[in-house]
């Protein structure tokens, strides 16, 4: 019995670093897009990495349903290894020397104040209520209807607070956007005043 506890708790431990990773490569991905692409060919590769993505989304769940099913559970964190040296190797030997300051005659050098400037730029606030609203939604909608009945107290709770999570986010995003200082808020004001957005979002 212990044994078998402990191995779920490694595996959902273990599942959570993964995802870690996985989110960053994906803001990396598209970073380095915007810094590597001219502007002209910024679409193409924007779409491309999205496609890339969404096919990854759909064929995720899939692919590690038959893995974990016909193999053993394992597989689902090592199958992630020979991927992972392409991409290293693609990246070695495909990335521009310099990146991202190639073809200017001198490397610029970062300033000392640059990196406290830089982090009075992020919307953490923004950043942890997002976090948590999408949080509250998902284990609520998770688990409504199979281990808690939809009316119980688990999924009510857990959907309020998604809503109050959501709403505090959106009024800390818009006063982010219409003050418009240093800080670059995570979901602009502007995403919601535009209705193409906002359908995306939703």
């Amino acid at each position: 019995m212990f044994g078998s506890g402990g191995s779920t708790s490694s595996s959902i431990i273990f599942r959570a670093f993964q995802g870690l990773g996985g989110g960053g490569v994906y803001s990396l991905g598209t970073i380095v897009s915007v810094e590597l692409f001219p502007i002209s060919r910024l679409p193409t590769a924007t779409a491309r990495l999205s496609i890339a993505v969404s096919l990854g989304l759909l064929l995720g769940p899939v692919i590690g349903g038959v893995i974990s099913a016909k193999t053993t559970w394992r597989w689902i964190f090592i199958v992630n290894v020979p991927f992972a040296v392409i991409c290293i190797a693609c990246i070695a030997f495909g990335m521009p020397k310099g990146f991202p300051y190639q073809g200017q005659p001198k490397p610029v050098k970062d300033e000392p104040h640059k990196y406290k400037t830089t982090f009075k730029k992020l919307d953490i606030p923004g950043a942890v209520l997002l976090l948590f609203g999408v949080l509250a939604f998902t284990a609520g909608f998770e688990e409504a209807g199979s281990l808690f009945p939809w009316r119980s107290a688990y999924v009510i709770t857990l959907l309020v607070l998604g809503g109050v999570f959501t709403l505090l986010l959106l009024t800390w995003e818009r006063h982010t956007t219409l003050k418009e200082g240093i800080r670059e808020p995570v979901l602009p004001w502007r995403f919601f005043t535009n209705r193409f957005i906002s359908a995306i979002l939703l």
